[in-house]
Order: structure tokens, then sequence, then C-alpha cells
């Protein structure tokens, strides 16, 4: 068995859109800027082996980002925010396949459900849902170091994730991710 606290970070984004509008014969220009900051997650876990390199595994996740969008309508700026807090249950699996003495290459898989609490702040108004979401990770590059018996140290750096949010099913391959956990056996 071990429990674990893991961190991981996926990179975010930087849009930039410009584009006219002619309206009543006089042409409006926009400009759209949308930022988005790396999305953080911790996540405390436990494992059970159910085979000698086969661990099953439960997790509570929390997870934040922020986006920052800036519309520039003819020279007037508006800005809006957008907050989103992910609350999930985790379940899944890893196989461990050694490499040499004390490194692993650990695949795995999880089913996660759980809820997004997403908060939208402009200047007039703030609006809050708390959507639910299902997904599936896939996690095919994570490794462990094991120095010894009792502890190890783990790390992934690509996920592969499907999602349900509000009945829309969603693709993300993020070849910028990055995760470090510390793992205690016991």
């Amino acid at each position: 068995m071990y429990v674990s606290g893991i961190f991981s970070s996926v990179g975010g984004s930087l849009k930039k859109m410009s584009f006219s509008q002619s309206g009543n014969a006089i042409p409006q220009h926009y400009s759209q800027t949308v930022k988005t900051t790396p999305e953080l997650t911790f996540t405390p876990e436990f494992g059970y082996f159910i085979a000698d390199r086969c661990a099953l595994r439960g997790s509570l996740s929390y997870g934040y980002t922020r986006v920052k969008t800036l519309i520039i309508a003819d020279e007037v700026e508006s800005v809006s925010y957008d907050y989103t807090h992910l609350f999930s249950f985790k379940s899944g699996v890893s196989y461990y396949a050694r490499i040499c003495k004390k490194f692993y290459y650990r695949p795995g898989a999880c089913l996660s459900f759980g809820f997004n609490r997403e908060i939208s702040r402009t200047d007039a108004e703030t609006q809050i849902q708390t959507p639910f979401v299902f997904g599936i990770s896939f996690e095919p590059a994570a490794f462990e170091v094991k120095p010894t018996k009792h502890f190890g140290f783990m790390f992934r750096l690509f996920s592969c994730d499907f999602y349900i949010l509000r009945k829309k099913a969603s693709l993300d391959m993020h070849f910028w991710a990055a995760a470090v956990g510390f793992l205690y056996y016991f």
C-alpha cells in the first residue's frame, strides 16, 4: 500500500484575435486576447497493490485555473475573469514495469467524477455555475524513482484526458503537462 501527494500543472495559453465589422456603414475594429493561466492541481492519493506490479488507486483532487479575456472595441476596453475550481474523486490503476534497480515505468488510467465551480466576473456582474464533470485520463508517460524501500518519487510528462462537461464531450492531449509526487509505501 502507499499514500502520496501529487502536484500537477497543465500549461496555460495565450490567444489573440483581431477583426473588423461594418455596421451602420461605420467600420468597427475589435481585438480579443484570452490568457489562460496553467491549471494547478493537488491530489492526495491512496494505492493498494492487488498483484506484484499492479496497483489500484483512489484519490481526491482539487484544481484551479483562471482565464482573463480582454476585448477592445473601438478604443473601449472590457475585461472579464473566469475562475474554475475543480473538485473530483478519481479511481484508477497503474502498472509498474522495472526499467532498472530503482527506476520504474508506471503507466496508468483513471476514471474521475466531480464538479466544477465556475465563477465569471465582469465589471457589471458575477455569475456562478456548478456543473457535474465525468472524465477518463490516460497517463502513458509516468515514471517512478524508488531510492528506498518506503519512499518513492513519481513524475509524469504527458496526459490524455477525455471528459464530459455540460453534456459536451471533449478530448484533450496535454503535451505540456507535468506532475510530481512523493510516495510513502507501507
